[in-house]
């Protein structure tokens, strides 16, 4: 092992271990270093720790390691609640090693980072709030996905996770961000080879669904006194406390909108264009649009009883394409990836007068925030929510006002 001041300009591999210096937490759940002129990122590591890393991936754009041995420990480290929350172990939860108050520091800090990088705006600081639902973030998730294996001296199938960046899985006993019953559910999957799709429902009501199998039940959600009847294999969010938490916070930017025209774009179940038809009114639009199949006709299903909802089994940006008619609000909440610059283009272009975006990835909200700020909207409001303790991931929720462009 070398210290990183004994090296300048060698090449790094696979493998190899290095004592470094870690740095700021960064956008992906890591942590910066530097070994001479090579920038590392880092996992299992807090900001300020001295550590000795190994390397696990080598490519022209980026350089991974774990944090193997800590040296020198940050204040802020704490002991990994799950025994597999470790180099080489399950690649879900990426921040046990850190207080979850800590971690929200982290993802705000990301989020304002994200913003000013990505968009150009400047000074955008909010602090990420709980959701209700966990217990010191854990015990939240309801809905996962697993494969079934078979491991040495186990008479019965495990479920497992996926290691990080790997397709290698590693069985759990107990994973202790699910649900006590989502935990059991995983148990029960027979399959060896195969996945499960699991999800719970109001009152702790379960579904799966196994490859290979036919009719999976549904199981059903509830939110402000409305039902869906989802397939464990469809979208819902994963933590029990988030779909009410988001739909709470969208509600507070929509604001009046009695006899408006809503755009619900990348709709999935209809979740938000339930309460947007609320709010509309008898006399109002909302128009919701998904390209998943599943999701519309589950979609239909749920909201049967709200007319002035119009369901459009297509792409989004297909749909901008050749829609016409005017919009008052467009609520978006893109994949991952985020809109990009057509959609938004084409939302722009339909001028409405407020814009609610919703966005798991800070990087995505960043650009696409910079691009409707070109486009003449200003953001006005910026909420962030902890809908995924003990990993990185975070959810905003971003308010624009279109503004004259100077």
């Amino acid at each position: 092992m070398e210290n990183e001041s004994d090296i300048t300009s060698q090449k790094l591999r696979v493998g190899d271990r290095h004592q470094v210096t870690v740095g700021v937490m960064v956008h992906g759940g890591h942590a910066l270093a530097h070994i001479g002129k090579h920038t590392l990122f880092v996992r299992h590591a807090c900001p300020g720790e001295e550590v000795v890393v190994e390397i696990t991936s080598v490519s022209k754009k980026i350089i991974r390691a774990h944090a193997i041995e800590i040296i020198s420990a940050s204040p802020d480290r704490v002991a990994p609640p799950c025994e597999l929350a470790v180099p080489d172990g399950c690649g879900g939860c990426d921040w046990q090693f850190a207080r979850v108050s800590v971690q929200r520091e982290w993802k705000s800090r990301i989020i304002a980072e994200s913003l000013e990088r990505h968009g150009g705006l400047v000074g955008q600081r909010v602090d990420v709030e709980p959701v209700r639902g966990d217990v010191d973030g854990l015990g939240w998730r309801g809905r996962t996905h697993i494969n079934v294996i078979t491991v040495e001296d186990r008479s019965d199938p495990m479920p497992a996770f996926k290691k990080f960046r790997s397709s290698e899985s590693v069985a759990f006993e107990s994973c202790l961000v699910l649900t006590p019953g989502v935990n059991a559910a995983a148990h029960s999957c027979t399959n060896p080879g195969g996945d499960a799709w699991i999800q719970e429902g109001a009152q702790g009501s379960i579904a799966t669904a196994q490859s290979g199998s036919a009719n999976a039940p549904k199981v059903v959600h509830e939110v402000r006194g409305r039902s869906w009847r989802i397939d464990p294999q469809s979208f819902w969010q994963a933590h029990v406390g988030m779909a009410e938490a988001l739909v709470d916070v969208v509600l507070e930017f929509v604001g009046d909108a009695q006899g408006q025209t809503w755009w619900d774009l990348y709709a999935g179940s209809g979740l938000f264009s339930a309460f947007l038809a609320q709010r509309t009114g008898a006399s109002g639009i909302v128009h919701a649009v998904e390209e998943s199949p599943r999701s519309v006709r589950e979609g239909r299903r749920a909201l049967h009883d709200l007319t002035q909802v119009r369901l459009h089994n297509e792409s989004t940006e297909k749909w901008l394409r050749h829609h016409e008619g005017g919009v008052d609000g467009v609520l978006l909440d893109p994949p991952r990836t985020g809109a990009g610059s057509e959609v938004i283009r084409l939302i722009a272009q339909a001028a409405p007068d407020r814009v609610i975006y919703l966005a798991c990835d800070p990087v995505a909200l960043g650009r696409d925030a910079g691009l409707l700020t070109r486009a003449g909207f200003k953001m006005d409001g910026l909420r962030a929510l902890d809908g995924f303790p003990m990993t990185h991931h975070v959810e905003c929720v971003a308010f624009f006002t279109r503004s004259e462009i100077s």
